[in-house]
């Protein structure tokens, strides 16, 4: 007499393993904003879990301070850092204050946004504008250059 058994084992990694898949995490730290030779430039670090697949772009948002409405500024950037248009579509109007935030994105869909930044002034052309830090605080000053101050200036 003979006996046949028959084991049908099978498993889902994801189940048994508890792995998760989906969007990014939202990014933790507030992003940063840099100011030179005209140019603004957003700073950030990636995110603290990818949702298990490779993040493949950023998209930058910006609201002006006192709106309630974000304006998509950049999407899928490659890299950690982006440099903001002052004039044409998706720009930022130079004089006005803004919030900036960020969202990963995978195969899978964008992250929800990550912190917004502290509000920053955009420096008009004729400003130049020096920053620095201090205990953790990011302060900025804003030189005006204009032709008519240079008799005053010593």
């Amino acid at each position: 007499m003979e006996i046949y058994i028959y084991l049908n084992i099978s498993f889902s990694l994801k189940e048994d393993f508890n792995f998760y898949s989906g969007p990014p995490e939202p990014l933790t730290d507030k992003p940063s904003v840099n100011f030179n030779a005209g140019e603004t430039t957003i700073v950030w670090r990636s995110p603290p879990y990818d949702g298990g697949r490779t993040v493949i772009g950023y998209t930058v948002e910006a609201k002006r301070v006192g709106e309630n409405t974000w304006t998509i500024i950049t999407e899928s950037s490659h890299s950690l850092s982006h440099t903001v248009a002052t004039t044409g579509r998706n720009s930022v109007i130079p004089g006005e204050s803004y919030y900036f935030r960020i969202r990963a994105e995978n195969i899978h869909g964008l992250s929800d946004p990550g912190m917004e930044s502290d509000p920053v002034r955009i420096p008009k052309q004729e400003e130049t504008m020096f920053q620095e830090e201090e205990e953790g605080t990011s302060i900025s000053y804003f030189i005006f250059l204009r032709k008519y101050l240079k008799h005053y200036l010593l």
